[in-house]
């Protein structure tokens, strides 16, 4: 009866230690939040994201739009993330999780032109059931890019030859981020640029991106002036000068184009200089 008593205490022991040895390590939550928050390359649909990282391992970023993150990360849950905001998963209603990671920044695309978004940069340790979220989050907000308000102040026609002639403008104090220009034969320009498209420019007639029948860009930067070529001799050319917010996702002002035009011909012409009134 001894000896038989022993051996269960054996085996009763033995099967304890086989259970405290399976499974995960137990994790500890991060202390330190995440810091320095900040935006760049805001757009009509996209923003890049930085932050200094805080003492956990991962850190996950959870985005809302219109109104402060809520949501509290589940311990022992893993999220899957997407950078396209609404396709990762939802913590919570309409706050999806866009990056889950070890690195500091991430570009959010798929958002709205003149949205306001939220964001939240949450700590974590450990992995799978042993995931253990910071409770103190680092926070903070956007609003994406809006059409400028005000078109250039001015425009000119100068150097006029039978296939060749520059324009030049002047920027209003409240300049947004660039310029798109438009150029027609014989017609004023009826198309307009759509927020959030990509366009090729070339100052060469008829090889940039065409807009609607028969306007094409000519230019799409930051400068104030562009040499258009390849022109008809003894043909009007009509112009449109649309100003633009954003880099990638455009969002152009096309209520308040500033437009001109001009007759290319067989002798230098003299410049012909347009005021926006």
């Amino acid at each position: 009866m001894k000896q038989l008593l022993s051996t269960l205490v054996l085996g009763i022991l033995s099967i304890t230690t086989i259970f405290a040895n399976t499974g995960n390590p137990v994790e500890t939550a991060p202390t330190s939040p995440a810091t320095n928050l900040s935006f760049n390359n805001i757009d009509g649909n996209r923003v890049s994201i930085q932050w200094q990282n805080g003492n956990g391992a991962r850190r996950i970023v959870i985005a809302r739009r219109s109104t402060p993150v809520t949501a509290v990360p589940q311990n022992a849950v893993e999220y899957n993330a997407n950078a396209s905001f609404g396709n990762g998963a939802e913590i919570a209603n309409g706050e999806f999780v866009v990056y889950n990671g070890n690195a500091n920044n991430v570009t959010v695309t798929g958002l709205t032109v003149n949205s306001s978004y939220h964001f939240a940069v949450l700590e974590y340790n450990g992995t799978g059931n042993s995931t253990v979220y910071i409770e103190k989050a680092l926070a903070g907000n956007i609003t994406t890019a809006v059409a400028p308000s005000f078109p250039p102040v001015g425009i000119n026609i100068t150097d006029i030859t039978a296939h060749s002639m520059t324009l030049t403008w002047s920027d209003d104090l409240l300049k947004g981020s660039g310029h798109l220009v438009l150029i027609k034969a014989d017609k004023p320009v009826n198309g307009k640029p759509n927020d959030l498209s990509v366009y090729t420019a070339s100052n060469k007639l008829w090889s940039g991106s065409e807009i609607g029948n028969g306007n094409f860009v000519i230019y799409q930067g930051t400068g104030n002036t562009v040499t258009v070529e390849n022109l008809e001799a003894n043909t009007v050319y009509h112009f449109a000068l649309f100003e633009y917010n954003g880099e990638d996702g455009k969002v152009f002002n096309v209520s308040k184009p500033l437009r001109i035009n001009a007759s290319s011909g067989n002798k230098p012409a003299k410049s012909t200089t347009v005021n926006n009134n």
